[in-house]
């Protein structure tokens, strides 16, 4: 085989990767996609789409698609505790028996709401956008098998059906996953916490409608000595896993053949007589660890062979996918040369402490979890609720009742999904001098701002008679939003012709419905913000004197151009 060039090798074809080839498509950039399995893998690991994610798809043209796959709404807003499936219910988990201003909040915060969709169905929406591009190779059944960083870029051979080829590409990024053989071969490690537990995931088909029609939830945790563990609702049809802790001294996960599963999954579910079909099984370990660097060179980390984190508060695939958003615009803006390289220092200036937020919020949701019997730390509370002393039993009952609804946090934490901020050193943004909002609580108060380094906030607005969000504005290029009394600041911007840019105007190119857009985004009428392609505010003025030379001054510095 010929040997090929292209400017960026993505190795590993999961959503992650799928998701940095799409985005890199959409400046134009072409790259190869390298993922060792032969097609898309039908154990549905990931599920949660959160709110960002789902701004992220429709930015991407997926989220209709990622919506018509997902688990309806009267599921994914429930999670129950059960001794077993058809057993006792120990306490339901209802996320809209919350104040109507919390709903109220969480409604307007952004064009979507989070949902759950089984995350092989999340990848094929993205591998079919990614393929309707046109400039990604995304290539099944091949591995890539070695991988060198030099000085004009990295080297790396791929192999596939016996035959092996020579590949050079300006960039490659590794997002092969949780024991991400990239990361190997540039020596990075894991900082973090011990393995925390070694789980088993079932996928298996069987009809569960007669137990679950009349309490759907999302999640159905299984609360006994036999078969502790959580059924996952993939589809509210068919589709489900049951993941389930195993002992990693004595055991393996190859000790868990498909018919030794079907007994613990029945164990679970409290009946014998139900049809079980076993699709896959696999192991798992639960970690809490970052990379320690997510650069090295011309190699890059992102997703799960960048980050691990429990799955109380399902955020791994989202975060990843977050991670494939701000480094592909970094790479597309380099490759086509409207920016400067050192920009790409700001990836793991930006994510790592991302990253090491959403560790810290999954290992405490994870141990507050323990209160209710889930976790290697709750054998305490299965063995009061099965004790013999029937006071015992209804004691344990009776906080296990408080206990599940001091989880609510962890299922509805849009701050930690929205706010997220780049403002640490070495972030792509130009600081304006304000400070963060104060909140009560910094995992589920969001509070919009578009202070730099800040998402864009969303609202509803109308730009050429349409009605549209403001996230809608961002794009393949850099936004910059104007107060009414500001367009004179775009004449500057308007002779950059190798920075793709659009604009806006306040109350001209775009009208509000219902919000004070100023206001909403801390500007005058002279005001303006520079927005990334990622949908994060780069710079503001916000009552600022002269002309575009104080626009182009703050966009030279966020794309590490040096005048």
């Amino acid at each position: 085989m010929t040997d090929l060039h292209v400017p960026v090798l993505i190795v590993g074809g999961g959503p992650v990767g799928l998701a940095a080839a799409h985005v890199l498509g959409s400046f134009g950039v072409r790259s190869l996609v390298c993922e060792e399995h032969d097609g898309i893998d039908p154990h549905p690991r990931a599920h949660v789409v959160n709110t960002r994610s789902m701004e992220l798809f429709r930015a991407w043209g997926i989220a209709d698609a990622v919506q018509a796959e997902a688990l309806p709404m009267e599921w994914f807003t429930r999670v129950e505790w059960t001794t077993t499936l058809a057993g006792e219910h120990l306490g339901t988990l209802d996320l809209m028996a919350v104040p109507e201003s919390d709903l109220v909040s969480r409604i307007t915060a952004s064009p979507h709401v989070a949902c759950s969709c089984a995350q092989d169905r999340v990848q094929a929406a993205l591998l079919a956008a990614v393929r309707g591009r046109g400039l990604a190779d995304v290539r099944h059944g091949t591995k890539v098998t070695s991988l060198v960083d030099c000085l004009d870029g990295v080297r790396a051979t791929i192999e596939s059906g016996g035959r092996s080829q020579t590949v050079t590409a300006d960039y490659a990024i590794g997002a092969d996953g949780a024991t991400s053989w990239v990361r190997g071969q540039l020596g990075i490690r894991m900082n973090g916490m011990p393995p925390l537990a070694q789980q088993i995931n079932v996928y298996f088909h069987a009809d569960l409608s007669e137990i679950t029609e009349h309490r759907p939830a999302v999640l159905y945790w299984t609360i006994n000595s036999a078969a502790r563990g959580v059924f996952i609702a993939m589809d509210g049809r068919r589709r489900w896993t049951f993941n389930f802790e195993y002992n990693p001294a004595v055991e393996t996960p190859a000790d868990y053949p498909p018919e030794r599963c079907r007994g613990i999954i029945a164990a679970a579910l409290g009946r014998s007589d139900i049809d079980i079909e076993i699709q896959r099984v696999g192991g798992w370990t639960m970690c809490a660890e970052t990379a320690t660097a997510y650069r090295q060179g011309h190699v890059f980390l992102a997703g799960d062979a960048a980050h691990r984190f429990p799955p109380t508060g399902g955020i791994g695939m989202n975060t990843g996918l977050a991670d494939a958003d701000n480094l592909a615009w970094k790479l597309a803006a380099v490759i086509n040369g409207w920016a400067g390289p050192t920009l790409l220092d700001s990836y793991h200036a930006e994510r790592r402490p991302v990253a090491q937020s959403n560790t810290q919020y999954s290992v405490a949701n994870a141990l507050k979890m323990a209160s209710t019997g889930i976790g290697p730390t709750a054998t305490g509370v299965v063995e009061r609720l099965e004790s013999i002393d029937p006071d015992v039993a209804a004691a344990q009952r009776a906080a296990m009742a408080d206990s599940i609804e001091q989880q609510r946090p962890h299922f509805g934490a849009l701050n930690q999904d929205l706010g997220y901020r780049y403002d640490r050193p070495g972030a792509a943004v130009v600081p304006d001098g304000t400070d963060p909002p104060v909140l009560r609580d910094a995992a589920t108060d969001f509070v919009a701002t578009a202070r730099p380094g800040s998402r864009l906030p969303h609202a509803w607005v109308v730009r050429d008679g349409a009605l549209v969000s403001m996230l809608d504005l961002v794009g393949p290029h850099v936004l910059i939003i104007t107060g009414c009394n500001g367009a004179h600041h775009l004449d500057g911007v308007a002779g950059v012709a190798e920075v793709p840019t659009s604009h806006a105007v306040l109350g001209v190119d775009i009208v509000a419905t219902d919000t004070d857009l100023h206001d909403l985004l801390g500007i005058g009428p002279n005001g303006w913000l520079i927005v990334r392609p990622d949908g994060h505010v780069a710079a503001r003025a916000a009552s600022p004197d002269g002309d575009g030379c104080a626009i182009l001054t703050a966009l030279a510095k966020v794309l590490s151009v040096r005048g």
